[in-house]
């Protein structure tokens, strides 16, 4: 949030002269509601809620989860206590209050940013492979604490301190805002990359994502990404339209949905699952971190990979295994007596699939055939999706719109109107 909010504005809410005369005018209407205390009392009231509900979280997590990853969400939820700490100080006029805010949490955007990013690396690397690289990554947060936050909190908690370094850092701060978003903005792009990345090793070996479904993630890293672009258009706006004197402060509206957006990432991070890949799974993805180029020869002939894949497609037909909802890589591995990596490549390199893609368009086709097969017809479109082999309705839905371009409805309903035609 931009740093000179509490000194661009001299007030959160302003008498304006059209409310008084509708309250208190000629006509004598009066409406309470649009005082100015009763938005103040709203505000204190969301502003203080929300510190406490943040900071028993990240107390709780602290307390409770064992995990580097279970741990990490932590940060998100005291990032979302010390926004409205500072929004707090900037309502109450309290620069003892704002320099404690600003001390422990200004330049959160440095912290925040790796934090995305290795939150989604720590749900399949250990600590020990991450810590370090994660301590690099936070260097511009360093930096700008030491330079940025700690000058200035000192010279709002005792203004005789830094007084001149503190007000050059308050006329660059939308500079500072825009840096720093940029740097988020950054992270966050590269966190979305990294949970694709993710997605992909984990279709690699599970046939249902259940509780190894990123989806979520990804959502607020959108919504992260569009509220931090926000702010940055506010800043670059006060540069060239320098404020004035405001109804109400947008930064207040920017850092409420930016606390929320963090709160439900760091409650969804504390119930995420660990997401356990095999090791050749986890080598290729150090690969293709450090961007190699090398490519391995196939484990396979030609001739072979052929009698493998036949073997492999007789195996899904007469015994139907992906009917079985928790069906994974190394379970089809040990039917077919192949290794999960070499089972992998023959899915990669040979049928041009992986194993989530692979499997679920076997169950959509089972999915298919009960349709219109009348032996099913007393069982929901659900029931039958759970007969087939899948484990969870969005799943379902999202698979089947994906292979066929409708919804399971859509295409019982073509169907049916198949059928009646046929039989007339």
């Amino acid at each position: 949030m931009p740093l000179e909010a509490p000194t661009i504005v001299s007030g959160l809410f302003h008498k304006n002269p059209k409310m008084q005369e509708l309250a208190f005018g000629p006509d004598k209407i009066h409406v309470d509601f649009w005082r100015m205390e009763n938005f103040q009392m709203i505000v204190n009231f969301i502003l203080v809620a929300g510190m406490t509900l943040a900071g028993l979280m990240a107390f709780f997590i602290l307390k409770t989860r064992k995990t580097f990853s279970g741990k990490l969400p932590a940060l998100f939820f005291a990032s979302g206590f010390f926004f409205a700490l500072y929004y707090y100080a900037f309502v109450h006029r309290s620069a003892m209050i704002a320099g404690i805010a600003i001390f422990f949490g200004h330049g959160m955007g440095f912290l925040l940013g790796p934090s995305l990013l290795f939150f989604v690396r720590s749900l399949k690397e250990e600590k020990e492979k991450i810590i370090k690289p994660y301590l690099l990554h936070l260097i511009p947060f360093f930096i700008h604490w030491t330079l940025v936050s700690l000058p200035l909190a000192i010279s709002l908690i005792h203004p005789t301190w830094f007084q001149n370094y503190g007000q050059f850092l308050a006329d660059i701060a939308d500079w500072t805002n825009l840096t720093e978003n940029a740097f988020l903005i950054a992270y966050t792009y590269l966190a979305y990359r990294e949970v694709i990345r993710t997605e992909f090793l984990v279709k690699q070996t599970v046939s249902n994502l259940g509780s190894q479904d990123l989806s979520w993630c990804r959502t607020l890293l959108y919504g992260i990404a569009i509220i931090v672009l926000a702010d940055s258009c506010l800043s670059v706006y006060e540069l060239i339209y320098p404020p004035v004197e405001l109804i109400w402060n947008p930064g207040l509206i920017i850092a409420i949905l930016l606390i929320g957006f963090f709160a439900v990432l760091g409650y969804k991070g504390t119930v995420q699952a660990k997401i356990l890949l095999p090791d050749f799974l986890l080598q290729k993805d150090r690969e293709i971190a450090r961007k190699s180029t090398s490519v391995a020869d196939s484990l396979f002939t030609e001739k072979r990979a052929q009698e493998l894949e036949r073997h492999i497609l007789s195996v899904m037909e007469e015994e139907q295994p992906y009917l079985d909802e928790s069906l994974t890589l190394s379970d089809l591995a040990s039917k077919i007596d192949l290794t999960d990596k070499r089972l992998s490549e023959l899915l990669n390199k040979h049928l041009d699939t992986n194993f989530y893609d692979f499997v679920n368009g076997y169950r959509v086709e089972a999915f298919k055939q009960m349709v219109v097969d009348g032996s099913y017809a007393h069982l929901t479109l659900l029931a039958l999706a759970y007969e087939s082999g899948f484990k969870s309705k969005t799943s379902f839905n999202r698979v089947f719109k994906q292979r066929t371009g409708m919804s399971p409805s859509e295409y019982k309903k073509a169907q049916m109107s198949t059928l009646e035609q046929a039989r007339a």
